[in-house]
């Protein structure tokens, strides 16, 4: 009982009817139930990033050389692509921000 609390407290997602271990005497099955729960994660976070990155690219809220204010973060756009946006602060630092984190965040276009 003790391996099994301690497995549901690392992966929160899991329940103990889902690790019924009488039914799941292999361990081979245990872990190919965990490595397809955790891959099922990270296919639909990297399909949700690459939504939201192509958004981005596609409607471009605003363009190379535009002065722009997110994420904290005030400088000229230098470039974008699917995986970051570039900014060029005024004090010559770069800043590298990640395309998918800009989705639903608040834009300050400066003209």
């Amino acid at each position: 009982m003790f391996k099994l609390q301690k497995l549901t407290a690392n992966f929160p997602q899991l329940t103990p009817q889902m690790l019924d271990i009488d039914t799941i005497k292999s361990p081979i099955a245990v872990s190919f139930s965990l490595f397809s729960t955790n891959a099922s994660n990270f296919s639909k976070d990297l399909t949700t990033n690459f939504l939201k990155s192509a958004y981005m690219l596609v409607y471009k809220p605003f363009k190379n050389g535009d002065t722009v204010r997110l994420l904290n973060y005030e400088g000229k756009v230098e470039y974008m692509n699917m995986v970051f946006l570039k900014l060029k602060r005024k004090d010559k630092s770069e800043v590298y921000i990640p395309t998918s984190n800009i989705f639903c965040q608040t834009i300050e276009i400066f003209k």
